[in-house]
């Protein structure tokens, strides 16, 4: 019996030692997986949850260290998290990584940094194995210009564009850093060269024009700007962002058909096509937009404004009523407004009502002398209505 207890436990003993040994392999491959399924996830850019795997790896030296590292300061790069991201890098190296991939990762973290100087040096040092990658070239122009070093950027980026001639993001960049330095007509040439032979979004053509407004160019930024609208007709920010072109040149009927093709698909423009319609000179057109503006408080805003141009006092005053019932009742220069408009028919006690909330400075003073003026008028001392 005793020897027949001793054969079964032995062969327990073994069961259980494979089991373990199979559960720790199990275990290894788990972790192994997690490596290739966050691997999976950069690649697909979904760096939040790609992060949220790699942090499950409790121990990287049950895995691959350096490829745990790697994959861990390309994901914090990825989210500009740049200081965890070149500690990342840096412990992927120690871990005896090797790879254009981390070099890159590396001077990218660093320009990041605004390290300029520690990320040309990075490059410089791994030089042999990354010049024949676009992006070292890219990456060396972009520290090199931070770093004031102009005249080697320049040449690192047309030594990369005679090596990579059809390489959009070289080519993009040469016509940042014109536009940067106030280049404006040879960036133009450069600008309408890239968009006439390459595939450049329509997001980017509209980025384009508008840092040629930045730059206070608003005629160039309108040449773009009308670019973008035809590649996609669709994008509100687009449209949005050709009116302020027009804006800055003050051509208010352009920037109101815009504005009004947006409310055609979107009511909550209404209020900006009437009010630049307004101001484009079409006050019977402004005035018919105002009335399909859904929003109450929007809509007597509007209509105000428009009353008060035409001087059509009586029809302000029968506004205000509607006003009182909305937040505008608290609105300093709506109140003033309505309290001139009262005035103006002779109707002065609901224009004292008006100007009780008055307390802004600027217009605290214009409500004085109004009060002032009311209160003569009142006394027979002005002729008044």
């Amino acid at each position: 019996m005793k020897k027949l207890i001793k054969i079964t436990f032995f062969a327990f003993a073994i069961y259980f030692g494979h089991y373990c040994a199979s559960v720790s392999a199990q275990s290894v491959d788990d972790e192994l997986d997690k490596l290739s399924l966050a691997a999976l996830l950069i690649k697909n850019k979904n760096y939040s949850r790609a992060s949220s795997v790699l942090s499950e790896i409790k121990d990287p030296h049950e895995v691959i260290p350096e490829k745990y590292w790697g994959l861990k300061g390309l994901v914090e790069l990825k989210q500009k998290r740049f200081k965890e991201a070149l500690d990342a890098f840096d412990m992927a190296e120690k871990e005896g990584l090797k790879s254009t991939d981390l070099y890159l990762g590396q001077a990218q973290a660093l320009l990041g940094l605004k390290k300029y100087t520690a990320g040309l040096e990075v490059l410089e040092k791994n030089k042999l194995i990354l010049e024949k990658e676009m992006l070292y070239y890219q990456l060396r122009a972009s520290l090199g210009f931070e770093a004031d070093m102009g005249e080697m950027a320049w040449k690192s980026l047309h030594l990369g564009m005679s090596k990579f001639p059809k390489a959009l993001p070289l080519i993009k960049q040469k016509w940042f850093y014109l536009v940067h330095n106030n280049l404006l007509e040879v960036s133009f040439q450069a600008a309408k060269d890239l968009v006439d032979n390459y595939e450049v979004s329509a997001i980017d053509v509209a980025r384009m024009g508008q840092l040629y407004r930045q730059k206070g160019d608003s005629q160039k930024a309108i040449f773009f700007g009308e670019i973008a609208r035809l590649k996609d007709q669709t994008d509100e920010e687009i449209i949005k962002d050709l009116a302020r072109s027009y804006l800055k040149k003050e051509n208010f009927t352009a920037a109101a058909q815009l504005f009004t093709s947006l409310s055609q698909h979107n009511p909550k423009y209404l209020t900006e096509a009437s009010e630049l319609w307004r101001k484009a000179g079409f006050t019977m057109y402004a005035e018919n937009l105002a009335l399909e503006i859904r929003d109450p408080v929007k809509k007597i805003k509007q209509n105000l404004t428009l009353a008060l141009l035409n001087e059509d006092f009586n029809r302000m005053a029968g506004l205000g009523v509607e006003a009182s019932r909305t937040t505008l009742k608290s609105d300093q220069d709506i109140q003033y407004a309505l309290a001139y408009a009262n005035f103006m028919i002779g109707a002065y006690k609901e224009a004292y009502s008006n100007l009780k909330v008055i307390q802004r400075p600027d217009l605290f003073k214009k409500a004085v002398a109004l009060k002032e003026v009311m209160e003569a008028c009142e006394k027979g001392e002005n002729l008044c209505f």
